[in-house]
């Protein structure tokens, strides 16, 4: 399980770059006020994405100290379930704002 929790954090954090560069050519002033509604929408969208990814990495590195072999204790797990929590309500949000669009 820990090598598994390590490549997830590895892999958001990596998307998490991604969705960071979507989000500034996205929100620049420039874009939000001349592209209307859809512009703020679109940057709403790839900023809940941004907490999203960033959420999954906590809870990657949360869970992958709580599944190594040397630190088998209760709060980094409790950390990792709160870090799904939020990303999962990211995911929600995103999920809501994209259907909006």
């Amino acid at each position: 399980m820990c090598f598994f929790d390590v490549g997830q954090a590895t892999f958001f954090l990596a998307q998490g770059g991604l969705m960071l560069n979507s989000a500034v050519a996205d929100c620049s002033r420039f874009e939000l006020r001349t592209g209307g509604h859809q512009a703020k929408l679109k940057c709403e969208t790839d900023v809940k994405k941004l907490i999203s990814a960033f959420a999954f990495v906590s809870s990657g590195l949360s869970y992958a100290t709580f599944h190594c072999p040397f630190y088998k204790q209760v709060p980094p797990a409790c950390a990792g379930a709160l870090s799904n929590l939020v990303a999962a309500l990211a995911n929600l949000e995103d999920r809501k704002s994209t259907r909006l669009n």
